[in-house]
C-alpha cells in the first residue's frame, strides 16, 4: 500500500522553474540589432518632425511680424496655413509613433518567439513541469529552478559576465 502512494506522490512531483524572460531577451544578439535600426527610424522621424516644426515656427513669425501690414485676406490665408501645419504636425506625430510601435512589434516578434522555443524546449528536455516568467513581477517563490543559463546557452548566448 505504502509503495502505490508514495508512487503517486512521485507520480505528482513537479519541477517547477522561472525566467526573466526579459533579461533573456535582452540578452539575445539580435535585440541589439533590434533597437539599432529602432533607434534609426526614430532619428528619421524626428529630423523630419523638426524640419516641421522649423516651417511652422517660420511661418508663425512671419505672420506675427507682418500681422498689421497684410491685408485681411492675406492675414486670414496665411493663418490658416498655419492651422494646417499643426494639423500636418500632429497627424505626423501619430502616425509616426503608429510606424514605430507596428516596426517594433513586428522586428522583436521574432526574437520573442525563439527565446520561448528555447525556453519551451529547455523545460522538455530537462523535466520542468511550469516555467513561471519572473519577469512579470508575479513570483511569489524562487524556489523553483532558474533556467536562464540553460536557455542561453540553448540560443548561444553568452553567459553575463559575474558581477
Amino acid at each position: 500500500m505504502s509503495a502505490v502512494v508514495l508512487m503517486s506522490v512521485v507520480s505528482f512531483a513537479q519541477k517547477i522553474g522561472h525566467i526573466d524572460r526579459t533579461a533573456l531577451i535582452k540578452a539575445m544578439p539580435e535585440t541589439a540589432e533590434v533597437d539599432k535600426k529602432l533607434e534609426n527610424v526614430q532619428k528619421e522621424y524626428a529630423t523630419a518632425y523638426q524640419a516641421m516644426e522649423q516651417e511652422y515656427n517660420q511661418m508663425v513669425q512671419e505672420a506675427q511680424a507682418n500681422q498689421k501690414t497684410w491685408p485681411e485676406a492675406i492675414l486670414q490665408a496665411k493663418v490658416k496655413a498655419i492651422q494646417d501645419k499643426e494639423q500636418q504636425i500632429a497627424q505626423f506625430e501619430q502616425t509616426a509613433s503608429d510606424d514605430l510601435q507596428k516596426q517594433q512589434a513586428s522586428l522583436y516578434q521574432p526574437i520573442i518567439d525563439k527565446a520561448a522555443k528555447a525556453i519551451s524546449d529547455v523545460a522538455k528536455e530537462n523535466g520542468f513541469t511550469y516555467i513561471i516568467d519572473s519577469s512579470l513581477g508575479v513570483l511569489l517563490y524562487t524556489g523553483g529552478e532558474d533556467i536562464i543559463e540553460l536557455v542561453k546557452a540553448k540560443l548561444a548566448v553568452p553567459a553575463a559576465p559575474k558581477q
